[in-house]
């Protein structure tokens, strides 16, 4: 039995505990294990550039003890919200494991919080919708900014919205739907030489869906922002981005009318989607609360009565009375809207 370590072209991978760089691959020995039998080890992988960044970052790792990292996520855990109610007990350790993985795809030097550790992997056997998730959206990270918050963790969820203001544009928009950790543009491209584990191509690095407009991403900060203030009562992180949220607003009161890519980010064609058009409702009415909180009563009510026109359009025009259903998006001749578990 073994475990195999394989090193990318021009990088230089170290292996603890096996002896040396491993060069194209390096396999640790765990010698022979009876059936139903189990052995533990440790295993470290540290990788660099070249041999000095790989074994100074070996040696970081290997430095930290078990006892270390469960003395971290023990005291990090400590500050979250216990469960309570009624509910089967292997939730529980959902619950934990799951806040534990949230940390782990948070990026602490930028705040940033990845949307998943995965690139390409096929989402049906056979299938070509192999996408790159290693980003960070705006919209999942304010569905896990949330879930900090609801948790009791706040800090992870203030360090996103910081990071999150501070790629805001000029006028108030998020062009991007989706960053690198460090605010780039994760553009695509197609890696020809790979192909999945049952041959799925293509294989994509990147992500093309960062050129989209999406209607939702204003209301995913602004909305996310006033539930954190709800959760934690810091107003303090509304003060520091009350320009943000003013300059967010009137984006979304001149713009909501737009058609966009929606929240599947579609590239076939753009449509009213009913989706972004709610998230702009919430923008709008988050937005409202929050100036009227900061004592801006006329920013308020503006954006309030904005924030009617969209629920108001969203009900006439989102609703299928045939269906008795809100759709994916408002009726066209050349794209019929479907169901849609977004709305």
């Amino acid at each position: 039995s073994g475990v195999t370590v394989v090193s990318a072209p021009g990088m230089t991978v170290l292996v603890a505990p096996a002896p040396a760089p491993a060069s194209g691959s390096e396999e640790i020995d765990l010698g022979e294990i009876p059936t139903g039998a189990s052995r533990e080890i440790r295993v470290v992988i540290a990788y660099g550039e070249d041999l000095d960044t790989a074994r100074a970052s070996l040696q970081r790792a290997t430095g930290a003890s078990a006892e270390a990292e469960l003395r971290f996520w023990g005291e990090w855990l400590s500050k979250a919200t216990k469960p309570t109610g009624e509910y089967p007990p292997q939730w529980e350790e959902s619950y934990w494991r799951s806040l534990i993985v949230m940390k782990l795809l948070s990026y602490a030097p930028t705040g940033a919080l990845i949307a998943a550790p995965t690139a390409s992997f096929p989402a049906v056997p056979g299938g070509g919708d192999n996408w790159d998730y290693r980003y960070i959206w705006l919209r999942d990270g304010y569905y896990t900014a949330m879930t900090f918050n609801a948790a009791g963790l706040h800090e992870e969820a203030a360090s996103f919205y910081d990071f999150a203001f501070g790629l805001q544009g000029a006028d108030g928009h998020w062009t991007q739907p989706l960053y690198t950790v460090d605010g780039g543009d994760p553009q695509e491209f197609i890696a020809r030489d790979l192909q999945g584990p049952g041959g799925e191509v293509p294989v994509r690095f990147g992500n093309a869906a960062s050129g989209q407009l999406q209607l939702d991403n204003e209301g995913n900060i602004l909305h996310g922002l006033w539930f954190h203030y709800l959760t934690s009562g810091d107003r303090t992180l509304l003060e520091r981005h009350w320009d943000g949220v003013r300059r967010a607003c009137d984006w979304t009161a001149a713009n909501w009318r737009s058609m966009e890519s929606g929240i599947w980010e579609l590239r076939e064609y753009t449509a009213h989607w009913v989706h972004g058009k709610v998230m702009c409702y919430a923008a709008l009415d988050a937005g409202a609360r929050i100036a009227e909180l900061l004592g801006h009563p006329a920013e308020a009510a503006a954006w309030q009565a904005q924030a009617e026109a969209v629920k108001e359009d969203v009900l006439t025009r989102g609703w299928n009375e045939e269906r008795s259903a809100y759709l994916a998006h408002y009726g066209n001749e050349s794209q019929p809207p479907h169901v849609d578990i977004s709305v």
